[in-house]
């Protein structure tokens, strides 16, 4: 009849709905339990009026489940994804690293090129930057090496490169001439260069320039405290100003070089030439100047305090107004040295010989020691006053 095709076809349309909602919400069941469960709801008023309250939540639940399933069902390949990306992240991190010597070694190599490229050339030419580099000077952020945060410790920090032998002589220079003693030695010019390589303001503590041949260039300011420069060739170089504190320079040739105003403090200058050199108003206290050369040397205003100058040749140089308190000069050479105004409060005189000095008065030596001094014939003192008292007998 009518009715029984009609009561049928609705029962065949909601076992097809809770079929599609059992599969899509993976309940369990089958085809059978669907059309027992239909035609229940199509028999009962009250179950049929309960299904089509509860037919709403169907399609909310369908909305909401499914992309729920879904991004359930993709959380693998992620979790996948994610560990490749962290793999990734950790062979770049150790290649970057391993790496960092190689690139080290590159950059000095660049840095060595530069110097290279520029030799013989007057200016800079990229040579403060490429010296400070090899050198790792302090402040630098290219001497720090993995892990970076533990840096000033030295084991941060890359080695300095040595730059012994470095050459950086420039051929032909220009020259000014600085009259602060030309009228006290008038066969004597101090020469102050103002060209060749520009290096002023180089920061080089501790750098290892041994024997290097830094001839006329201009370092002015620059700082090369505790630097080994022994046997090191700084013919005509400016070093005004420049800070070479404890620094070695040993049997360094520096004739004729500026070094007025220089802190030299400590300083190593055994056996070193510093003929003709201007060292007006620098800070020498207690350096080691023995058997140095500074023969018409300016040294007007110095501060040679505690430094020692035994069998220095100090031959005509220019000691006005230099203080010399608790200097040991015996065995020194100071004849025709310019004395006016030197402090030689407690200075070791000791066989130095002081023939000819000018512009010296006797109270200057009233507490110097003096012992088997070879004294100027217009200077009224005993040359054994003292010997006595250091000890010396005859």
């Amino acid at each position: 009849s009518e009715s029984e095709q009609e009561t049928r076809s609705h029962t065949e349309k909601i076992a097809y709905e809770l079929s599609q909602t059992r599969q899509l919400l993976k309940r369990p069941g089958d085809q059978t339990t669907d059309w027992e469960t239909a035609e229940k709801i199509v028999k009962s008023p009250v179950r049929k009026v309960l299904y089509c309250c509860h037919r709403p939540f169907i399609r909310l639940e369908k909305n909401t489940w499914e992309p729920l399933l879904a991004w359930a069902n993709n959380q693998a390949l992620l979790s996948l994804l994610g560990l490749g990306a962290n793999i990734g992240l950790i062979i770049a991190v150790a290649t970057y690293i391993g790496s960092e010597k190689h690139r080290r070694n590159a950059e000095v190599l660049s840095a060595w090129q530069t110097i290279t490229n520029a030799h013989g050339q007057a200016g800079s030419g990229g040579r403060i930057q490429a010296l400070e580099f090899l050198n790792a000077s302090p402040g630098a952020n290219w001497r720090r090496k993995f892990p970076w945060v533990c840096a000033p410790s030295s084991i941060c920090l890359w080695p300095a490169e040595s730059l012994a032998g470095l050459d950086l002589s420039v051929d032909g220079f220009n020259s000014v001439v600085s009259n602060s003693q030309s009228e006290l030695n008038d066969d004597t010019k101090v020469v102050e260069v103002d060209s060749g390589v520009y290096l002023r303001n180089i920061q080089l503590p501790r750098a290892d320039l041994e024997d290097a041949n830094l001839t006329r260039a201009s370092l002015r300011g620059a700082n090369l405290e505790r630097a080994n420069l022994e046997g090191a060739n700084l013919e005509r170089v400016n070093l005004r100003d420049a800070n070479l504190e404890r620094a070695n320079l040993w049997n360094t040739h520096l004739e004729l070089a500026s070094l007025r105003g220089a802190n030299l403090e400590r300083v190593y200058l055994e056996y070193a030439n510093l003929e003709r050199a201007n060292l007006g108003y620098a800070n020498l206290a207690r350096a080691d100047l023995g058997h140095a050369n500074l023969a018409r040397a300016d040294l007007e205003g110095a501060n040679l305090e505690g430094a020692n100058l035994r069998y220095a040749n100090l031959e005509g140089a220019n000691l006005g107004g230099a203080n010399l308190e608790g200097a040991n000069l015996r065995y020194a050479n100071l004849e025709r040295d310019f004395l006016g105004g030197a402090n030689l409060e407690g200075a070791l005189l000791e066989g130095a010989n002081l023939k000819a000095v000018r512009n010296a008065i006797a109270q200057q030596f009233a507490q110097a020691k003096l012992c088997n001094t070879q004294l100027s014939s217009n200077m009224a003192l005993f040359s054994d006053r003292d010997c006595e008292g250091l000890g010396i007998l005859f």
